[in-house]
């Protein structure tokens, strides 16, 4: 047989072969389909909440809790007195010591089974009842769904675990472009969005960064100073108008405020909090901007515009570790994405296997394979 006749052999039984298939749909097993029943009601599952304490009778003496609040403070006690030593961060192990019941007070004796910050380790404080819980981080999870960041490239994708059972491959059910963080100042190491396997643990919608007075006032707040409209440039979210904190010095005998601040709503819409992260923010959040225009401004972070090239060369539009999307990305993925879902951020280059051929057959890539030789 010819080349040529093989050639059209084998295309006419591939062609059979599709007619086959075609009159046979393929069908996904049993399980819920994100793009059938999405927006909160997927039937994923949702990581299980773990039990708070309130109550020193809701402990007991010798079991291993965890710190569940972000900022759980730890004392040593002075005569009567307990003194604010430092922080353990949430998912620290701490083993239950003593209750203190001789004290009418919130605080009870623990001991730093594991921890961030490794000096603490071994030794004992008072902490307070409240922000602790039984120990919960999700490694257990049967998740449903899971999200891959790829750093190299900025491309953030969730897939749905079609076959748990690993007899089919998982579906991506979304794919957007996002923004890693840089550590500013550091040329040598200066990707701060770290590879590594995580876990959301917490959703927050308009997160702001902790305490009053700080860097990043929520994108939305009723007791804030109204927010830059739909129309107002990207600029306006830097306005000292917007600020919520005010700022005030005496200068010759008369008191002159300021808003203070540095971006409003750099966080966007929602944040998803992740664990662990180990001090260095690897949250995934929504960023400055409504909808359209927060689009604009994950490109324009990574400098793809004049004026983000503009912007990048005085400072950094980036995060400091964090992972940002577009708002209606967050908000999408705040409703598909549990408690408990599995956030694993890798870096690897991407590429078509037959590079040659999407070429050809999509004109596309032409340009860039210019620049490459050139």
């Amino acid at each position: 047989m010819s080349l040529k006749n093989l050639t059209i052999s084998l295309c006419l039984g591939v062609a059979g072969l599709s007619q086959v298939s075609a009159n046979v749909p393929y069908s996904y097993p049993a399980h819920k389909d994100v793009s059938l029943n999405n927006y909160d009601n997927t039937g994923f599952n949702v990581g299980k909440d773990a039990f708070r304490f309130s109550t020193k009778r809701e402990i007991t003496v010798g079991s291993t809790i965890m710190a569940h609040d972000r900022y759980q403070r730890i004392f040593n006690k002075v005569g009567n007195d307990y003194k604010y030593h430092t922080m353990i961060a949430r998912l620290d192990r701490i083993e239950v010591i003593s209750l203190n019941k001789s004290d009418d007070n919130p605080y009870i004796l623990v001991k730093v089974v594991s921890s961030v910050d490794r000096r603490l380790i071994g030794k004992e404080f008072y902490t307070q009842v409240v922000g602790l819980s039984e120990y919960e981080d999700y490694k257990d999870f049967d998740a449903d769904v899971y999200m891959v960041q790829n750093i190299a490239t900025e491309k953030l994708r969730v897939y749905q675990r079609v076959c748990k059972d690993n007899s089919c491959p998982p579906k991506m059910i979304f794919e957007t472009d996002f923004v890693s963080g840089e550590k500013k100042g550091d040329d040598e190491f200066k990707k701060n969005t770290h590879v590594g396997n995580y876990r959301i643990f917490e959703w927050e919608k308009f997160y702001q960064d902790r305490g009053t007075g700080g860097h990043y006032p929520s994108w939305f707040d009723p007791s804030f100073p109204e927010a830059p409209s739909i129309e107002d440039s990207w600029s306006a979210w830097f306005d000292k108008e917007v600020m919520p904190w005010e700022f005030c010095e005496t200068i010759n005998g008369k008191e002159k405020c300021s808003h203070k601040g540095m971006m409003r709503g750099a966080f966007g819409w929602f944040t998803a909090l992740v664990e662990p992260h180990y001090g260095t923010g690897q949250w995934t959040h929504g960023t400055i901007g409504w909808a359209e225009s927060s689009i604009e401004n994950i490109y324009r972070a990574k400098g793809e515009d004049t004026l983000g090239a503009l912007a990048n060369f005085f400072t950094s539009l980036r995060s400091s570790g964090c992972s940002r999307v577009s708002n209606p990305s967050v908000a999408f993925l705040r409703h598909i994405l549990p408690v408990g879902t599995p956030l694993i951020k890798i870096y690897a280059l991407e590429a078509y296997q037959d590079q040659a051929s999407m070429e050809s057959n999509f004109n596309m890539g032409f340009h860039v394979n210019k620049r490459w030789r050139s």
